[in-house]
């Protein structure tokens, strides 16, 4: 996570705190709301494995729907 600001870092701790506690789908539905899809998906860009990739997909088909 080189050159991310302080604010993508905490968000991307926030993103990976609620895929632990709630599953991607409803973390991208917090994120999103919360954050906008943005930001949302440069966050989840920044978490590792098929949670990340799920994530960054997620939020672009909630995009697509907003």
């Amino acid at each position: 996570m080189d050159n991310v600001t302080p604010k993508l870092r905490s968000i991307t701790g926030v993103a990976r705190a609620l895929i632990a506690t709630v599953g991607v789908d409803e973390a991208v539905t917090i994120l999103v709301t919360q954050f906008g899809w943005d930001v949302a998906f440069s966050a989840m860009s920044h978490v590792e494995g098929p949670e990340g990739s799920r994530g960054m997909w997620l939020t672009l088909e909630r995009a697509g729907t907003s």
